[in-house]
């Protein structure tokens, strides 16, 4: 009877010892990939196309079980000036090295200017700019049956403030298959990719090939674009707050060409600016080389014609 639990517990053992090496390893991917950047920084510094930056880190943890990496404590540094910038947290999920998996998502949390950007910034604005976190959330979802790509973002300042987006584009094989064949690449290639023309011509049409389908747009304030016109007036940059919103006001009140309940919609927003979503639904997809050729097969003459095409609806303070 011992024997036969001894077996199970070994094995249990010999796989959590496992995948322990294995998570290790990966953090270890992750760490070469940065010094792999870092180095192709230097040797572009060294030929004058970019300054002399490089990456700092804290540490690299990785799930492998759960496709999961995180770097703590990472920051920009510029060589003679300092930290530009330092996020205390970049979690990556999906996301495999030297392969562009189907779906991943990337999240920052608490981005901050650093000590080498703040001697740019004015006096004034020195507080201001101290008391800013930037927090971000990126994501991605391939159909590989259908060539369909979802792209969600969110950029969130505080609590005060937040842009989101997300986008529903289709026919995305051809530009797929470029990001595929690039990602397989290490830094040195890419780069010599990405200085050919004859690439970027492939690229491009590629990209053309797809379309746009559906998307959403979202903001949300929570008095950040009172508090920066107030800084910003004070500072004689911009007029006050109170000023900014009457001439808005009024400029809406005698746009006549934009739809009533449209209108109304940005007045209300405009009054108490507190949250905006705009939502579209194309009646077709919209080829990107339509939309550069402005050949676009359908005729589009009115401003309530784009809007119903479109599927344009906005909604405000909900």
């Amino acid at each position: 009877m011992k024997k036969k639990l001894i077996i199970p517990v070994v094995a249990v053992g010999l796989l959590v010892v496992g995948v322990q090496l294995a998570n290790r390893q990966a953090a270890k991917t992750i760490e070469a990939q940065i010094a792999e950047i870092n180095l192709s920084y230097a040797e572009m510094s060294q030929q004058g196309v970019l300054p002399a930056l490089q990456l700092q880190y804290q540490e690299v943890r990785a799930s492998v079980l759960r496709s999961r990496y995180q770097i703590e404590g990472l920051s920009v540094e510029l060589q003679g000036l300092g930290q530009l910038f330092s996020i205390e947290q970049v979690q990556l999920r999906g996301i495999k090295p030297n392969r562009l998996a189907d779906q991943g998502s990337v999240s920052l949390r608490s981005l901050a200017l650093g000590s080498g950007a703040r001697l740019f910034v004015p006096t004034e604005l020195a507080a201001f700019s101290d008391s800013i976190k930037l927090h971000g959330d990126y994501s991605y979802s391939y159909q590989p049956s259908t060539g369909e790509l979802e792209l969600m973002q969110q950029t969130r300042i505080n609590e005060e403030f937040s842009f989101s987006y997300q986008l529903r584009l289709s026919e995305m094989q051809a530009i797929w298959q470029q990001l595929t064949d690039i990602s397989a690449m290490n830094n040195e290639q890419q780069q010599r990719l990405l200085e050919s023309d004859s690439y970027i011509e492939q690229f491009t049409a590629a990209m053309l090939q797809s379309a746009i389908v559906a998307g959403e747009l979202r903001l949300e304030n929570d008095g950040f674009l009172q508090r920066l016109l107030t800084l910003t007036a004070g500072q004689g940059q911009t007029p006050d707050f109170s000023i900014v919103q009457g001439i808005a006001l009024m400029a809406l009140a005698t746009a006549e060409t934009v739809p009533m309940e449209i209108r109304q919609s940005l007045i209300a927003f405009v009054q108490e600016p507190r949250s905006l979503t705009l939502r579209f639904q194309l009646q077709q997809p919209l080829r990107f080389a339509e939309l550069e050729a402005e050949t676009a097969s359908f005729a589009i003459d009115t401003v309530d014609e784009l809007l119903e095409f479109a599927g344009v609806r906005l909604t405000v303070n909900d």
